[in-house]
């Protein structure tokens, strides 16, 4: 596996990813899969018809003839497809932030997102992508909230990170209040 690096004006070359996590295996939904091997096949229809014209590099995305399209070139082209479908202004980049913040949103555990993303950390991915809105608050509110949902520990951190409170009984009207952590400072 290697990846297209940016070598200059114009020119590009071939690199390996900066990090062992840069090489890993991402599971894909049932219709990126299907929209993968379509545009698999139209490729090995377009290597037959140009024969040896064909270039093969084995690239996922490339020009007809298969020689590697310029990353430049790819986000013109996305930029394009953005803008005739009606979305805002968006870059190819932004898809990967997208993804991540729909997925904590959704519930998918930050570890699992860590390892889609490829961070090194959990932590890297918690600080750049959990945006805690008011409606995120609310259905963690109601959630806690519900019927038979009567005892657990919930963690709050302050705006340092270095002065932790713990409860130590969540109901819809906490039996105890917020105190410092015995380990906190």
């Amino acid at each position: 596996m290697s990846d297209v690096q940016r070598k200059g004006s114009p020119g590009f070359a071939w690199g390996t990813p900066k990090t062992k996590k840069g090489r890993r295996t991402v599971a894909l939904d049932p219709a990126s899969v299907a929209a993968l091997r379509q545009h698999r096949t139209r490729q090995l229809e377009e290597r037959m018809a140009l024969g040896a014209n064909y270039t093969d590099e084995d690239l996922v995305v490339c020009k007809l003839d298969g020689t590697p399209l310029h990353p430049k070139n790819l986000s013109y082209k996305f930029g394009r497809a953005a803008k005739a479908a009606g979305l805002p202004p968006i870059r190819l980049h932004d898809l990967r932030h997208s993804h991540a913040t729909l997925a904590l949103r959704a519930g998918i555990h930050p570890r699992v997102v860590q390892e889609r993303l490829g961070h090194a950390n959990v932590s890297i991915t918690l600080d750049t992508y959990s945006h805690v809105d008011l409606a995120m608050q609310t259905a963690a509110a109601k959630l806690v909230a519900r019927p038979g949902h009567r005892h657990g520990v919930v963690t709050v951190t302050t705006a340092d990170r270095s002065r932790p409170f713990v409860t130590t009984s969540v109901t819809s009207r906490p039996k105890t209040p917020l105190r410092r952590s015995p380990t906190g400072p």
